[in-house]
């Protein structure tokens, strides 16, 4: 006897085909937009540098803006997303001067309500980005670490560039001063 595949399998086999080109596509063509029309920020952080065997070598990026805390109402929660406002600064970094729940004007981005703290003046709140890491090609591994501790030595930042546009955040280079 001969085993004959039901009419629906090829129809659902092109579909699922579809889904998987379509997913990593509309990523691709998000970050492109963020990339070529978004706004430009530089923001200071201190990179980690952990290896993972199926990733590669990359950088965990501690952002400074990370470290301050903001104000916040009462009713927020920890791991709810919020909107923070970047101004830049005079020396060509920038940073979140405010975050609110609802979209402010300028360039803003998603960020994640980390710690929530109540104090005598009022509640605050500490955030976390939405991006962490930054891959690095194997061949070029060592000579960043190197660049790293050699600019960590003479005490200049690493900055993050960082594009920003409706709402998302998209890492495009390190930048060493």
């Amino acid at each position: 006897m001969e085993f004959k595949w039901p009419p629906w399998t090829f129809p659902l086999l092109i579909a699922a085909l579809g889904i998987q080109l379509i997913v990593p596509l509309s990523t691709i063509w998000n970050n492109w937009r963020v990339l070529a029309h978004g706004e430009k920020h530089f923001l200071a952080c201190a990179p980690v540098d952990p290896t993972d065997p199926f990733r590669g070598k990359y950088l965990t990026l501690h952002f400074a803006i990370e470290d301050s805390s903001y104000a916040a109402l009462p009713d927020w929660e920890i791991d709810q997303t919020v909107y923070g406002h970047f101004i830049h600064q005079a020396d060509g970094s920038s940073i979140i001067d405010q975050i609110s729940t609802s979209i402010p004007q300028g360039d803003y981005c998603k960020v994640i309500i980390a710690d929530f703290v109540q104090r005598q003046d009022g509640y605050r709140v500490m955030i976390r980005l939405p991006i962490s890491r930054w891959y690095v090609e194997e061949s070029q591994a060592q000579e960043m670490e190197v660049r790293y501790r050699e600019h960590m030595r003479n005490h200049r930042p690493l900055l993050a560039e960082v594009h920003v546009f409706n709402g998302r955040l998209v890492l495009s280079g390190l930048r060493f001063l």
